[in-house]
């Protein structure tokens, strides 16, 4: 019978929300850290996906559903109008069919074995028309059972994987390789998960030893395929566009360029300008990082940014406040790539995560291609924030103050948050001199350019302090962040110039405990060391609090004159003599 998503949900134990869906572990696989998004279709369909490729219907056996679970008609699924429009067979390298790819309309995709059961339990997964792959030495791969097709019907030979984009796995190329292919030629679709999925199969053919070129074609619309593209054009151009393609550089870490609607060049009037509608900041932490931005968190060594990182990724995870700021709950990735294991594990566990908060780490040493798999995985799984510790060892750049390669790296990091929708928070490092705002952090200012946040932690003699630099918002004077050693998070404090005062005013007390009689204001801010503004401040603060008592009338002839109103402490030293404690200087500088 059909089901609501949120019946459907009741299925998997320990679901939870996440984004407009919900995430759970895939009880297909052994399945250790939720890989299971369920959510609903524009249809009112409710949507399986696992990110680890199990598929549909083992998804669905293992909790005891069916697919016709996930329709939504009040009636019964086999009423509901999903008209299969097409079959497509799979079969071995010897003709054995094994499956099929049925198509519905509206367009979904279903997969069932050939004696029509609807489950692949067991089945082996092989590519579509692989007995026409054999003996033959060019091979094009798409993305669709109807776009080989339409190559075949050229002439040309072609083959997809079941299950369309993310689906393709490391054994299909090796059957090209098997069946005698020498040559594979990979036509993306021209959106960013067709784009991804392109790369994808390029490099897991060129591992194998295939000649690999990737050819991505013009004039398409968004979500074009081959068979858009021939449409309005001929073999011969595409087979021109074969011959010029470059051939497939592992190295490379950027996916070939898709063409969509918002490559276009288009002027708006200035009266449209105007009159579009104001939209509100989607705020990730309330007032301070927006949804689907790029922020930096740049500070010293051992400053504690690592530290105030995590504490910001177990708040988003749990939907708890971050300093103070309220944020919106999410999915949270923490890419450490320095580090040791057992301290960032420790520190979670101090903070009090648990198994079940909506958090993912990673902890080691970048790999190979790094920035297209965190933006592939990104694009599936759509996490709310990605935290990468530290931004140069996950871009590799050769140089942070050349400004051209930064500029380059760092496109790709907005690319991730642009087309995941994820906030990304790169941690790196402040230069060694003294600098203030947005020239404190370290390299070229294509850094500072490119983030929408910059969050500046400091330290001093007494505090820790943090600020920021932003786009959006107002940005946060100097302020005083505070570590519980006990449960290793993190709070915020009063501004600098507070804790500059406090402490000052402390020093001013002990000063004026040993003095001998009033001072007046000049005599007391020889006693201290600091900045006069602080002293001043400091001292009124003392006056307020009624720790230190002034006479006088505040004139040329007669001053301001202060007193401290605590009783001076005196310690006894051997032989019964006494003495007063030395006077306590503190710098404000």
């Amino acid at each position: 019978f059909a089901m609501d998503v949120r019946e459907v949900v009741a299925h998997f134990p320990h679901a939870r929300r996440s984004g407009s869906g919900w995430q759970a572990r895939c009880p297909a696989h052994e399945d250790r850290e939720p890989s299971l998004t369920i959510s609903e279709g524009d249809d009112g369909r409710t949507l399986v996906h696992c990110h680890a490729g199990c598929l549909v219907e083992d998804i669905l056996a293992a909790v005891g559903l069916t697919l016709q679970n996930l329709f939504v008609d009040p009636v019964s699924a086999s009423t509901r109008k999903f008209e299969v429009v097409a079959r497509y067979p799979y079969h071995d390298e010897h003709g054995v069919h094994l499956f099929n790819v049925v198509r519905f309309d509206p367009k979904d995709f279903r997969q069932q074995r050939a004696d029509g059961v609807w489950s692949m339990d067991g089945v082996q997964r092989v590519l579509f028309g692989l007995p026409d792959l054999i003996d033959v030495t060019d091979v094009f791969v798409v993305e669709g059972e109807k776009d080989v097709l339409a190559l075949r019907h050229l002439g040309l030979a072609a083959t997809t994987n079941p299950g369309g984009a993310g689906r393709w796995l490391p054994d299909y190329a090796t059957q090209l390789q098997s069946a005698g292919a020498l040559r594979v030629h990979v036509i993306p679709d021209n959106d960013p998960p067709g784009q991804t999925h392109a790369v994808a199969v390029a490099r897991s053919c060129h591992a194998v030893g295939l000649q690999v070129k990737v050819v991505a074609l013009p004039d398409l619309p968004a979500k074009g395929d081959v068979s858009d593209y021939l449409q309005t054009h001929t073999m011969t151009d595409l087979l021109a566009l074969v011959d010029m393609a470059a051939a497939f550089d592992p190295e490379m870490v950027t996916a070939p360029s898709v063409s969509t609607a918002a490559d276009a060049f288009v002027l708006t009037s200035m009266g449209n300008f105007l009159a579009e509608p104001e939209e509100a900041e989607n705020w990730l932490v309330d007032g301070r990082i927006t949804k689907g931005s790029t922020a930096i968190m740049a500070a010293k060594p051992k400053v504690g940014k690592s530290t105030t990182a995590r504490a910001l990724a177990l708040a988003v995870a749990r939907g708890d406040p971050w300093l103070g700021f309220a944020c919106a709950a999410g999915m949270v990735w923490y890419l450490a790539f320095e580090g040791r294991r057992q301290d960032i594990r420790e520190h979670f566990r101090q903070m009090g995560a648990r198994d079940d908060d909506h958090l993912r780490v990673f902890v080691g040493q970048a790999p190979k291609d790094v920035v297209l798999k965190v933006r592939s995985l990104a694009e599936h799984e759509r996490p709310a924030l990605i935290i990468i510790d530290t931004m140069q060892r996950f871009l590799k750049a050769r140089s942070t103050d050349d400004y051209a390669e930064m500029t380059t790296l760092l496109d790709a990091v907005i690319g991730i948050a642009q087309q995941s929708g994820a906030t990304v928070l790169l941690l790196h490092h402040s230069g060694k001199a003294t600098r203030a705002g947005v020239d404190a952090v370290l390299g070229s200012t294509a850094i500072t350019g490119s983030a929408d946040t910059i969050l500046l932690l400091a330290n001093n003699e007494r505090c820790r302090t943090i600020a920021t630099v932003q786009r959006t918002g107002h940005d946060l004077d100097e302020t005083v962040i505070l570590l519980d050693t006990l449960t290793g998070c993190v709070t915020l404090g009063g501004t600098r110039q507070q804790a500059d005062a406090a402490a000052v005013g402390s020093a001013m007390l002990a000063a004026l405990q040993q003095a001998d009689g009033p001072h007046t204001e000049a005599e007391i801010e020889k006693l201290v060391e600091g900045r006069t503004i602080v002293k001043r401040a400091a001292l009124r603060q003392l006056v307020a609090r009624e720790q230190v008592s002034r006479t006088g009338r505040g004139g040329k002839g007669d001053p301001f004159r202060y007193a401290c109103v605590i009783p001076v402490p005196v310690f006894p030293l051997k032989g019964g003599n006494t003495q007063t404690p030395t006077l306590i200087r503190v710098s404000t500088d």
